[in-house]
């Protein structure tokens, strides 16, 4: 039977990608970058996802959990899009990262 994971090693590897993708984007959150950040070896972020894509992957995704959208729909497609789109942005700025 394996030990359960620890939500305190989950939380900071969370808060290392968002804050290295704040600080400069998809290129700086790596795996070695996240792990020192974090302060935890690369094994428990492997524990956890077999890749960075997948890492990132789940940050932006709780991130956006954290911040649900407002969708409207009207008859134009485009202009609800836009208008989406712009909703994430705007709670995505609002987001706040733990320093």
């Amino acid at each position: 039977m394996s030990r359960p994971r620890d939500p305190a090693i989950d939380r900071v590897v969370r808060e290392a990608v968002l804050d290295l993708l704040a600080e400069g984007g998809y290129a700086r959150a790596t795996i070695d970058a996240v792990a020192a950040r974090a302060s935890i070896k690369r094994p428990a972020i492997y524990r956890r996802f077999p890749n960075r894509t997948a890492m990132v992957t789940a940050a932006v995704k709780d991130a956006f959990a954290s911040a649900p959208l407002e969708v409207v729909e009207t008859d134009d497609a485009r202009r609800d899009l836009v208008r989406t789109l712009k909703s994430a942005i705007a709670q995505l700025t609002k987001i706040q990262i733990p320093a």
